[in-house]
């Protein structure tokens, strides 16, 4: 059993908190794109990366 002086009170989940992390994470991701496709194009031979197939 918990005592009252141990309880975490429930927090607020703020919009601007919110709106925040997503922009934290879609930055993030943005600036991880490059080395995955850096990653990902080192596994590939000299005529399959210049095989550009946009399709």
């Amino acid at each position: 059993m918990t005592t009252p002086a141990l309880a975490r009170p429930l927090r607020r989940i703020r919009p601007g908190r919110v709106l925040l992390h997503g922009a934290l994470v879609l930055g993030g991701l943005t600036m991880l794109f490059p080395f995955v496709w850096m990653l990902l194009t080192s596994f590939k031979s000299d005529q399959q990366m210049l095989n550009n197939h946009s399709t």
